[in-house]
């Protein structure tokens, strides 16, 4: 439409209240930014984002700011940023608000959203979390006075992915299961808890036979156009580590050490190239499960938690588990396997119960025994 004085003007019609309305705007980004907040978010927020805004302008919004943070962060790989590209298109879209109107109501609801969707307790504690970094870089850049992820509650799942841990027994099963060639390196995944894409791009200059270890500093990672695979540092910095060997595996590990150059990979496929697990998966892994009848699932993944259990069961701290596995923090080994130390909840009570005894001497309580 054309104003009095000849300029043109760009107006919106829309109902608010039961009563219809309109909203002038004097280019057509800022009447485009205002429909898209109408379909996507409903009159009152548009109104309230209008109000609080510049209609005259098209206000920076969260997508437009998160890749922006995006293509500034260092110290990731490509396949990394891509995948959050991928997030930002898929995920915050939902709530491209202007920075300024990111409250705490439109995380909590965007938290509520996912949560609906069926997404897990831990795939919104990612999301949210990358979120959180990219509004705290907007506090830091002066377009926000706080972080409105700051006090969201976050759902909790009432289970994660199952864990299968096999006994002694079981993995013995599968090991007879499993083609002789690669016996070595489902046992070394056992007997290590190295996740699958560092066992495979172990090289032979990592195994130290002489002192029974074995040093993790790579790992397979997908290449950033999906279609193949890249080495490149493990999956954070506690990942690289030094990891004992038992005897089993060193036993085995010998034959493909000797005589072997110290940059071959330690495990090949039988063509004496880099094993992809996609082939290996359906070549090798879901035959011997087929073989095994082990009457459980078994992912690839669960070898790590089985070794995670045995050195629980075999009694050694948290501690030296989180360093095995190579967690970053010691809070991921304790929620993912504290429930398997049940001597630690019979201490407690063993330690009440002799604290009560002094309380109520009236009442002779049972014999405790507590483990040093």
């Amino acid at each position: 439409m054309k104003r009095s004085d000849g300029s043109v003007a760009y107006k919106v019609l829309y109902r608010h209240n039961g009563k219809q309305t309109s909203a002038t705007f004097d280019n057509p980004q800022a009447r485009t930014h205002f429909l898209r907040n109408l379909d996507a978010f409903g009159p009152d927020v548009a109104v309230e984002i209008l109000d609080s805004s510049h209609p005259d302008e098209a206000p920076l919004t969260l997508t437009q700011y998160a890749r922006k943070h995006v293509a500034n962060l260092s110290g990731i790989g490509e396949a990394t940023r891509e995948r959050y590209g991928a997030f930002i298109r898929r995920d915050l879209a939902r709530i491209d608000l202007p920075l300024d109107a990111i409250t705490p109501a439109v995380v909590a609801g965007w938290v509520n959203g996912l949560e609906r969707a069926g997404a897990s307790g831990k795939t919104i504690k990612n999301k949210h979390g990358f979120l959180s970094g990219v509004l705290e870089g907007a506090v830091r850049d002066g377009h926000l006075s706080a972080n409105p992820c700051k006090h969201t509650r976050l759902p909790r799942t009432l289970q994660r992915d199952e864990m299968t841990f096999l006994t002694p027994g079981e993995f013995a099963v599968l090991a007879d299961a499993v083609p002789a060639y690669w016996r070595p390196l489902v046992t070394t995944l056992v007997g290590t808890g190295l996740r699958v894409s560092e066992a495979t791009a172990l090289q032979v200059q990592d195994v130290d036979l002489d002192n029974g270890t074995v040093r993790v500093v790579r790992a397979w990672k997908r290449a950033t156009d999906g279609t193949g695979w890249r080495l490149g540092p493990p999956k954070s910095k506690k990942s690289r580590r030094t990891v004992a060997l038992s005897t089993q595996v060193r036993d085995l590990l010998v034959p493909l050490v000797d005589g072997r150059a110290p940059g071959e990979f330690l495990f090949t496929n039988r063509a004496g190239r880099p094993v992809r697990l996609n082939t290996w998966f359906k070549g090798v892994w879901q035959p011997a499960l087929k073989r095994a009848h082990l009457g459980k699932p078994l992912r690839i993944h669960d070898l790590r938690h089985t070794c995670a259990s045995w050195l629980i069961a075999g009694g050694l701290d948290l501690l030296t588990v989180q360093y095995t596995l190579g967690h970053e923090s010691l809070t991921t080994t304790s929620d993912r396997y504290g429930h398997l130390m049940p001597e630690r909840r019979q201490a407690a009570a063993a330690v009440m119960t002799m604290a009560l005894a002094q309380a109520f001497p009236e009442i002779e309580p049972p014999r405790a025994v507590i483990a040093s």
